[in-house]
């Protein structure tokens, strides 16, 4: 791997680094041309700030300086998420262009977590959930899915709550199962015969609080 020699620079085709890959026989690619490096651009733009609507929060990023420098933005709600095409846990990220701006965006919208809560029905879309999925392949990829305790559902958001049962966890394609299609057949909370203080202390255990935690099988 190659870089420029000071930060303040990058290759003239726009990236920070060059590789050389190496090739089975343990020699290295050879390289036609190599990459010229120039000063990076300063960054003149103001900070955006998002739109109320949007859910996300001021950045807490250090003021961009040069072309290439990047502001995150993460939902002001904590308990609030962003689809995995936004940017998910790793927040909204913009970065500064060769023309010292951020150039055209659109400000992603954060979900509340307990709207999976509820039974959900996109358009004329079903949910397909563990237990009626026939091709073990796929019911394997939602099973994973499933378990993923960052993704909205898989985790719980009410103090004392049961989590989901796997078994209605699903996805509304089952022929290309994909995390952002994550649905549930039923609400957990309604799944939950008792709450999770309750079903301890029926067996002598003294809990005194709850608080949010992963489930993963």
């Amino acid at each position: 791997m190659y870089a420029c020699p000071s930060a303040d620079e990058m290759l003239e085709s726009g990236g920070e680094e060059f590789h050389v890959g190496c090739k089975a026989d343990g020699e290295y690619e050879s390289v036609e041309a190599w990459p010229s490096c120039r000063a990076k651009e300063d960054c003149t733009a103001a900070v955006p700030v998002p739109t109320n609507a949007s859910g996300l929060a001021e950045t807490a990023s250090a003021a961009p300086a040069k072309e290439g420098d990047q502001l995150v933005y993460l939902c002001a709600e904590t308990d609030w998420y962003l689809s995995q095409a936004d940017g998910g846990a790793g927040g909204f990220v913009l970065t500064c262009g060769n023309d010292g701006t951020f150039g055209t965006f659109e400000w992603p919208t954060c979900l509340d977590p307990l709207a999976v809560f509820e039974e959900e029905v996109d358009g004329d879309r079903e949910c397909h959930c563990l237990g009626s999925i026939a091709d073990p392949d796929a019911a394997a990829e939602v099973r994973q899915i499933c378990r993923d305790p960052t993704l909205p559902g898989n985790s719980i958001v009410v103090d004392s709550a049961t989590p989901p049962s796997t078994k209605r966890c699903g996805v509304y394609d089952e022929d290309d199962p994909v995390a952002d299609d994550l649905c549930f057949c039923d609400s957990p909370l309604e799944q939950a015969s008792k709450s999770m203080k309750t079903g301890l202390r029926d067996h002598n255990i003294n809990i005194f609080y709850f608080t949010s935690f992963y489930y993963v099988l």
